[in-house]
């Protein structure tokens, strides 16, 4: 059994993967990393960068206000199971320095209209 096969028996349903879907770096000025999503079932977002960066489901995201991604690996990992719809929410980033960049990996529900 790969592991989608376990995704889908652990939610019932058959999911794919995107990464990056918006963007691959994040700046000083406030950006979306993710849109909403309804269909998302799990987010991944790493810090690849020098400096940190901070993420929050909300606009607000600053400095003081947000999850602390460190340099060089600092993570965030949702899922639904764990963290409910939470993880259905758009996304948005500002970092320490210009041009950080960053990988955005969401796993989500396919779709009866989607192919494999």
């Amino acid at each position: 059994m790969d592991t989608y096969e376990l995704i889908k028996r652990i939610y019932g349903v058959a999911t794919y993967d995107r990464t990056n879907p918006l963007l691959a770096a994040v700046g000083v000025a406030v950006v979306r990393v993710l849109p909403a999503d309804p269909n998302r079932i799990s987010i991944w977002i790493s810090n690849q960068g020098l400096g940190w960066v901070m993420i929050l489901d909300r606009p607000d995201v600053s400095a003081t206000n947000g999850y602390r991604l460190n340099a060089n690996g600092g993570h965030l990992t949702l899922d639904f199971l764990n963290d409910l719809h939470l993880v259905t929410h758009a996304w948005y980033a500002i970092a320490e320095l210009a041009a950080t960049p960053i990988t955005v990996k969401e796993n989500l529900i396919r779709s009866r209209k989607e192919t494999v």
